[in-house]
């Protein structure tokens, strides 16, 4: 035996369409508000367009139109880092999310820079200078291998 859909469906009447609308809290029940500023990070003067937060959460990233790229420290706001890259706009930011690297990925228009800010333990800026340094050789060694108009991509180190 086959029902249709509609035929199970109850229809709602509604009398008072004022009643569908649920009842919002006033704002004297959502208060405190925040009433001050406890952290500032100040140094982009135009629009910041990208920002994230290192996997640890002690560093984050900002990169605004004028093409500035700027480490701060998150508990003091201490600026540890500043690079100002070519082609202006920041795209976007990304920090490695393996700990075993303190690695930055910055799209700025075409290009993608790999910044190496060295802002953690001794051991993984080495690890992080190592793997570099592997990549450039494995470029180097490749690159000649692939025909030019093959290339997705073209390294400068």
């Amino acid at each position: 035996m086959y029902l249709c859909p509609r035929l199970l469906r109850k229809k709602v009447n509604v009398t008072d369409p004022t009643k569908l609308i649920p009842e919002l809290p006033s704002p004297n029940d959502l208060k405190p508000f925040p009433t001050q500023v406890s952290i500032d990070f100040n140094f982009h003067k135009s629009a910041v367009r990208a920002i994230t937060i290192s996997p640890n959460g002690m560093f984050l990233a900002s990169g605004d139109e004028d093409g500035n790229l700027v480490i701060w420290n998150t508990r003091t706001t201490k600026i540890m880092r500043k690079y100002e890259l070519p082609n202006k706009v920041i795209d976007c930011i990304e920090w490695c999310p393996n700990a075993s690297y303190c690695l930055l990925a910055v799209n700025n228009e075409e290009l993608v820079h790999l910044i190496a800010p060295e802002l953690a333990a001794r051991e993984v800026i080495d690890a992080t200078k190592a793997i570099l340094e592997i990549s450039q050789k494995t470029w180097e060694i490749e690159g000649v291998a692939i025909a030019k108009e093959k290339r997705h991509v073209e390294w400068l180190f």
